[in-house]
């Protein structure tokens, strides 16, 4: 059976549908959560995460993946860690941004790994403000349930492509991880989202073949524009040494047949 239509059955039963129309309820009563969640780290202020709009991020815990370059380890986890913040705290210091930022992102770990993403959302939205959501696509199927809530609950979708397919699981860890990353952008390129597919260009995993390797899969997919990031050091602002030259890789993109490849 075609992956579109095993997604699609999915939905029906998937356990996030019951959590959507719950809290579609809860929020029509503008009552807020009735537990208090921990929360990974706040950035207030960001015109990155979401090119083009003033957002905040929440970096939400938890991640099914365990990719050795990961900057956010200690967001891995989805246990309770001393330097959490409360929900309740972050939420509190976005109703007195109303006004100044466009949007939210929930970032993480793996936002779609976290029992209350829809209820965050849901608050995040009564606010007024946009939402974005960063995903490196492990569950097509509740990102496919997150993506058709009506109205809509997420605005934009920043994809992390992570690897060509053959290197996919041994760089996550996890067998069929490549597997479903390619089912959730095929669920993106049908929800009519607006989304972004960005890779971070890490010395241990490309080189130029790789990376133009890679380019040739998002071609074939249908995909005509591509983010590729610049690793950094550890605690730097310093870019990783690479053995090739990614504005000479860009150019070769372009050729290939990429309408736009932007180095961020």
């Amino acid at each position: 059976m075609h992956a579109q239509a095993v997604i699609a059955q999915e939905l029906e039963r998937h356990p996030l549908v019951a959590e959507c129309v719950h809290t579609r309820h809860i929020n029509g009563s503008d009552n807020r959560s009735q537990v208090d969640h921990r929360i990974g780290g706040f950035q207030p202020f960001s015109t990155l995460d979401w090119p083009g709009r003033m957002a905040a991020v929440i970096f939400v815990k938890g991640c099914p993946w365990k990719c050795a370059y990961c900057h956010n380890r200690h967001l891995m986890t989805s246990k309770q860690g001393a330097g959490d913040l409360r929900w309740s705290s972050i939420l509190g210091e976005l109703e007195r941004r109303t006004g100044f930022l466009d949007a939210v992102v929930f970032s993480g770990g793996e936002p779609l790994a976290s029992p209350h993403l829809v209820q965050m959302m849901h608050e995040v939205k009564a606010l007024g403000y946009r939402v974005g959501l960063h995903t490196n696509g492990a569950d097509p199927v509740k990102l496919g349930v997150l993506l058709h809530q009506m109205p809509r609950l997420v605005d934009w979708v920043g994809l992390d492509v992570k690897a060509t397919a053959d290197d996919y699981d041994e760089l996550t860890g996890v067998a069929g991880s490549g597997a479903a990353m390619r089912s959730s952008l095929g669920v993106l390129q049908g929800s009519g989202v607006d989304y972004e597919l960005r890779t971070t260009v890490y010395p241990g995993v490309f080189d130029e073949a790789r990376l133009c390797q890679l380019g040739s899969e998002l071609l074939a997919a249908g995909e005509k524009r591509w983010v590729l990031q610049s690793c950094r050091e550890l605690g730097s602002t310093r870019d990783m040494p690479r053995s090739f030259d990614l504005e000479a890789v860009q150019c070769q993109l372009i050729r290939q047949g990429f309408e736009s490849v932007t180095i961020r």
